[in-house]
């Protein structure tokens, strides 16, 4: 396999969808919901980065169950102008104020994944950004986990976009397996892949990087074939 050969594919229309509504005429957030594994998060890094290249200044933070714990924990790295102070609304003000400085005259974007897992302050804070038009916000949520009532708001509320993320197509993963492999695959390896993550890209990652890994999936006569029982890895057990 090639070095980093995983490259974003069968997404044209999400990425379409997202740049529409940072770089339109009236500009709008967008929150990316899916299954886990479906590529929300290489979905919101790839819109990112194609709003910076526009010019766009971006800012990224995730949300998890550890920072959940602290007032405006996912987005602290975000704040160097916040002091330390226990009032919920001063420190509101505060990071509201720190981060509409990092726009620099421009329109901010700001990427969150996981935003099913933010503290209550976090999710204010971009509720409000988005509210005000300070900045743009791209989220991630999990499908199947509750969201904190600020960001359903977003969408309920029109505030924001919603997209749907789906599995990969049959043909999308195809591509994806011949890209990574960077050669012929055999047809029924293909079709077992296909069964086996319907096109899950983190399921599919972690199967062809395993089976190359082990030599289950091997090249033999200029073919990528699988060979033997396709076992889940460790990792993905652990999924």
């Amino acid at each position: 396999m090639r070095t980093d050969p995983w490259t974003l594919t069968g997404r044209d229309s999400e990425l379409q969808f997202i740049a529409e509504r940072l770089t339109g005429g009236e500009t709008r957030s967008v929150v990316i919901a899916g299954p886990a594994g479906v590529g929300k998060t290489r979905l919101a890094r790839e819109a990112l980065a194609a709003a910076k290249r526009g010019g766009r200044v971006t800012r990224w933070a995730a949300g998890t169950s550890a920072a959940a714990a602290i007032p405006l924990g996912a987005v602290a790295h975000l704040l160097p102008a916040v002091g330390t102070v226990s009032d919920p609304l001063t420190l509101l003000q505060r990071a509201g104020a720190a981060i509409a400085e990092q726009g620099k005259g421009h329109r901010l974007v700001i990427g969150i994944d996981d935003a099913h897992l933010l503290d209550e302050l976090s999710v204010t804070l971009l509720h409000q950004l988005a509210l005000t038009r300070t900045a743009c916000v791209v989220l991630t949520v999990r499908t199947g986990e509750p969201a904190p009532d600020p960001v359903v708001t977003l969408w309920k509320n029109g505030l924001a976009d919603r997209l749907e993320l789906a599995q990969l197509s049959r043909v999308a993963m195809d591509r994806l397996v011949t890209g990574v492999l960077g050669g012929v695959v055999d047809s029924r390896t293909i079709e077992r892949l296909w069964r086996a993550t319907k096109g899950n890209v983190l399921f599919l990652r972690e199967l062809v990087e395993g089976g190359c890994e082990n030599g289950s999936l091997r090249m033999r006569d200029s073919v990528w074939r699988w060979e033997g029982r396709m076992e889940p890895t460790p990792r993905l057990r652990e999924i």
